[in-house]
C-alpha cells in the first residue's frame, strides 16, 4: 500500500513539474511565437549598461534567412548564401558561406541575442522560469511585463516590456557574479 502511494505521489509530482514548466514557458511564448511567425522585423534600439553610455544597434531580419545586424563595432549582412562582416575598427570586410550555424552565430552577442527567436523558436529554451509582472504604462503605451530567470543559479535574469504585438520595446538584462551585478537596458526607438 505504501509503495503504491509513493509511486502515485511521484507520478503526481512529475505531472505537477511538467505543468509548472509549461506555465513558465507560457509567459514567453507569445513573444517567441510573434517573433518566430513574423515574415520580417526591423528594430532600431540602444543598449546601455547602467552607469555607462548608450550604444546604437539596428537589426533587420527577413524569412527565410536574411539578416542585417549593425552594432557599434561590426556590421553583418546575411544574404542567404554568404555572410559579409564589416569590422568597423579594422575597416575591413570578411565573407564566409552562410549556414544555419553561421547565421545562429550572429546572435551570440548578448546585445542582439533577443532577436534569435526570429529564426529559432527554441532560442529561449534555456530559460529556467518566467513570471508575469502584469501591465505597466510607459510613454503612453501599455506593456505586459514578463520576467525570466535564465540559469539555475539565477545569475542571469531579464525583464521584457512587450507591446500589443508581443514585441519588446524595452528590456532589462541583469548578470550577477557573486556580490556584483550589471544591468543592461534596451530601448527601441523603432520596432516594426
Amino acid at each position: 500500500m505504501k509503495k503504491k502511494f509513493w509511486i502515485g505521489s511521484m507520478a503526481l509530482l512529475g505531472v505537477t513539474a511538467v505543468a509548472v514548466a509549461a506555465l513558465d514557458a507560457g509567459h514567453l511564448s507569445p513573444f517567441v511565437s510573434s517573433l518566430n511567425k513574423a515574415e520580417g522585423i526591423e528594430a532600431d534600439y540602444t543598449m546601455q549598461t547602467i552607469g555607462g553610455t548608450a550604444s546604437k544597434y539596428k537589426v533587420a531580419l527577413a524569412k527565410p534567412d536574411l539578416a542585417m545586424i549593425d552594432t557599434p563595432t561590426m556590421t553583418y549582412v546575411a544574404d542567404g548564401e554568404m555572410i559579409t562582416t564589416f569590422d568597423k575598427k579594422m575597416n575591413a570586410y570578411y565573407k564566409k558561406e552562410q549556414t544555419q550555424e553561421a547565421l545562429a552565430e550572429l546572435f551570440t552577442d548578448d546585445n542582439v541575442a533577443i532577436w534569435k527567436s526570429f529564426f529559432d523558436e527554441k532560442a529561449l529554451d534555456f530559460v529556467k522560469s518566467t513570471k508575469s509582472e502584469g501591465t505597466k504604462k510607459r510613454r503612453g503605451e501599455t506593456f505586459n511585463i514578463v520576467s525570466a530567470v535564465g540559469d539555475a543559479k539565477g545569475e542571469f535574469t531579464f525583464r521584457l516590456h512587450l507591446d500589443r504585438q508581443k514585441m519588446p520595446k524595452m528590456a532589462e538584462f541583469t548578470t550577477t557574479n557573486g556580490s556584483k551585478s550589471s544591468t543592461r537596458v534596451m530601448n527601441a526607438s523603432k520596432l516594426t
